[in-house]
Parts: C-alpha cells; sequence; structure tokens
C-alpha cells in the first residue's frame, strides 16, 4: 500500500473504561483494512490492539461497516496507583491518534476483573479473574452492607469466559447463601474480592427469597 493510501487514516482515542483504553480508526482509501494501534505506557511498547471491533456509532456516523474499533487492556504492572504516560499510534503511519497522549493512574482494584450475575435457587452467581495471572483463583466475598452472607473461590468454568478469553473460562462463581437470609426479608448485596473493599463491577443485587424457595 502507499503512502498516498494512508493519508486519510482518520480514529480518535477515546479514553479510559475500566482498565481498558478505547477508541477507534479508519483509513477511508481502504474501508476494508483494519489497522492495528501500538500503546506505548511511559514511552515503551505495552502491546498492540487490532481495530475490527463493531461500534454502531462509527458505522451510524459513516465510518464504512462500522468494525474500526479497538479495545487495549492495560497491563496489570500499571495498576500501581500511579500516573502513567499513555500514547496510541497508528502502526502503519506511525501517526499519534487525536487525543492520543493522555495521563491516566490506574489503582489496585483495576487487578480484577468480574461480575455479579444475580442470586439463582440460593446461590450468588458471577465471575471474578486476577488479571496477574489465570491460575490465581479470586475469593469472592458476598456481602449485605458491611456483613458477609457468603464466599467461596471463583474456580468453575463457563463457556463464555473462555470463548471471551477470560483467563482460560475457570473463573465462575456459585456461593450458597445461608438459611439465615432465605426468609422473604429484601437483601442488598454486592459482590467484593475478599478481604478488599475492591467491588465486582460496583453493581447491588437486590435479593429476596421467594416463598415456593423457602418452602423447598
Amino acid at each position: 500500500m502507499s503512502e498516498q493510501e494512508l493519508e486519510g487514516v482518520v480514529g480518535h482515542l477515546d479514553g479510559l473504561s475500566g482498565a481498558g483504553l478505547h477508541g477507534w480508526v479508519w483509513n477511508p482509501a481502504n474501508q476494508n483494512q483494519r489497522l492495528t494501534v501500538e500503546m506505548y505506557v511511559d514511552g515503551r511498547l505495552a502491546g498492540t490492539a487490532k481495530a475490527d471491533r463493531h461500534r454502531p456509532d462509527l458505522a451510524a456516523g459513516g465510518i464504512g461497516d462500522g468494525c474500526y474499533a479497538f479495545l487495549f487492556e492495560m497491563p496489570a504492572e500499571y495498576c500501581d496507583d500511579a500516573e502513567h504516560e499513555v500514547m496510541a499510534v497508528v502502526r502503519e503511519t506511525h501517526a499519534l491518534l487525536v487525543d492520543g497522549r493522555r495521563t491516566f493512574t490506574l489503582g489496585t482494584g483495576q487487578l480484577y476483573r468480574g461480575a455479579f450475575d444475580g442470586v439463582r435457587d440460593g446461590m450468588a452467581c458471577g465471575w471474578a479473574y486476577d488479571r496477574r495471572s489465570s491460575d490465581n483463583k479470586v475469593i469472592v466475598s458476598i456481602r449485605n452492607g458491611t456483613q458477609e452472607v457468603g464466599r467461596g473461590a471463583a474456580r468453575y468454568f463457563r463457556l463464555d469466559l473462555n470463548r471471551n478469553r477470560v483467563g482460560y473460562g475457570f473463573h465462575a462463581f456459585a456461593i450458597p447463601l445461608p438459611p439465615a437470609i432465605l426468609d422473604g426479608r429484601r437483601y442488598d448485596l454486592k459482590a467484593y474480592v475478599a478481604g478488599t473493599d475492591v467491588s465486582l463491577d460496583e453493581r447491588e443485587i437486590a435479593f429476596q427469597a421467594e416463598v415456593a424457595f423457602m418452602a423447598s
């Protein structure tokens, strides 16, 4: 591909969501091309991201087929409560994306990914993953306010986690809730990494045992 065919490349580094840097990049002269973004952290290449994800807003805005978004998960080593400079560079053009130089601070809480999906059959269900190593099985604490009402390891297999490359997929949890809270009253439950105040996706699950379930 000639330099002229790459002159019109456009894109943007949108920002940080959790520990993921996201944005988009597009070559109008070759709309089937999926470009690569290099991420430099503190002047050192930390990894790359392929801009091939679909975003409806890009397609609606006339940006080709909309499959030009990227997501780059910051390596765990940078989740250290310190300030880091990030530069997003298009590999094919060596050009900095618009707003491609940013400064971010990631807390140690970003070492973990996960979700509290809900309560099924008296079990608190979801997943939790330690980004430092797939072999680390996160211990999850289910709390009602400050009171722990359940604890267990995120160690079960889930196909969707495996397909989305969350470790090897063995990061789901199903933690039994104690009979004391299966009393028909409402409880507002949250899931945390045990021994910390790091919550899984910040969601609070309203739980109220059904009479039929209690009777069983």
